[in-house]
């Protein structure tokens, strides 16, 4: 276990190199600097270089392999998911209806080296935490997936590149192939990249009807 400090102002807090954070396993969610520091929210980790999914993911040791297992853990434990620089897919194979399902309440952040103590830690542009649809040949996009992402209610995205959907399909199938928003769910993004992502119908980078999406600091480019 971490070492928790007094100096730190939080039962859940520690030290290293001069700066306070939290424990591996929590995380300040206003991401404030000592002595404000509020350690009350879970985490859950993801490396996809260093990872297990059989391991529990409760710090960057012990993290998952996979977002999608990463994402179910998070959910069980009533947790935010933080996901460590990479090119995650939702499947290993060619099954162009998988997609990373989002859970309700799960907060997902990208952009980590994979030690970081507090969110404030991040370099986004040195770490890019990619989620990507291109699951078969690279480049050739009818074998990518259908949506990238698909919504649940009350989520942040933050620090995520949603790249290569390729929404060819029949109805909902031809509509947002980086972001599927489902009808009354409340989303927001930032500091995201969504790029490539193509859909026949409707929404190449975000399909939404009837729900909520709010964007801070993102980037829209060469979607379709």
């Amino acid at each position: 276990d971490q070492a928790v400090l007094v100096d730190c102002h939080d039962t859940r807090g520690r030290c290293a190199d001069g700066r306070c954070g939290c424990q591996q396993g929590w995380m300040d969610a206003r991401a404030t600097a000592t002595p404000n520091l509020d350690c009350s929210r879970c985490v859950r980790y993801v490396d996809a270089t260093a990872g297990d999914d059989q391991a529990n993911g409760r710090t960057w040791q012990t993290a998952k392999e996979t977002v999608q297992a990463g994402l179910v853990t998070a959910a069980a434990d009533g947790c935010d998911l933080w996901v460590a620089a990479g090119t995650y897919y939702p499947t290993l194979d060619l099954d162009r209806s998988a997609t990373f399902q989002l859970m309700a309440g799960v907060d997902v952040y990208g952009g980590f080296l994979g030690d970081e103590l507090r969110l404030s830690d991040r370099r986004l542009g040195d770490h890019p935490t990619v989620l990507s649809g291109d699951l078969g040949v690279r480049g050739v996009n009818t074998d990518h997936a259908f949506h990238v992402l698909a919504s649940a209610d009350g989520v942040h995205l933050d620090g995520l590149t949603i790249r290569d959907g390729f929404a060819d399909g029949a109805s909902e199938l031809g509509q947002g192939a980086g972001l599927y928003i489902h009808t009354r769910h409340d989303i927001s993004l930032a500091n995201c990249t969504l790029v490539h992502n193509t859909a026949a119908r409707e929404g190449g980078a975000v399909f939404l009807d009837g729900s909520s999406l709010r964007v801070v600091a993102s980037t829209f480019a060469n979607n379709n």
